[in-house]
């Protein structure tokens, strides 16, 4: 399975963490979540992989999360629903491969992932 990333190519930190992977030698699949429709079983990969909860994984600073008082939702089905019908919600970047799922936003948790990821 290639390396997938869940990429915003409006942000900074995903921008980064594609050439950070790109420039390591990763075969990526490159997943435009913003343009083309997120999959549910995309979704539910990253968080089995992860071991992360729906909450981790969404953009708790981004205007529709707040103005839809997201933050007061306890169903996890729900707020897939809302992370699928708004993708802005989902946290970028996210790599993705056979084993594992990190949200990587800084050099640390990039390298990390890397580091999992090589085997």
């Amino acid at each position: 399975m290639k390396t997938k990333i869940f990429h915003n190519p409006k942000c900074g930190k995903s921008r980064k963490a594609l050439n950070a992977f790109n420039q390591a030698g990763f075969e990526l699949e490159i997943v435009y979540y913003l343009k083309n429709e997120l999959k549910m079983g995309d979704l539910r990969e990253i968080l089995q992989k992860s071991g992360l909860s729906v909450q981790d994984i969404v953009r708790k600073k981004e205007k529709l999360y707040v103005d839809r008082e997201l933050d007061k939702v306890n169903n996890e089905e729900i707020m897939i629903s809302e992370i699928l019908n708004n993708p802005i919600l989902l946290e970028r970047p996210i790599v993705l491969n056979s084993s594992i799922s990190m949200v990587v936003r800084d050099d640390e948790t990039i390298k990390k992932a890397m580091e999992m990821m090589k085997y």
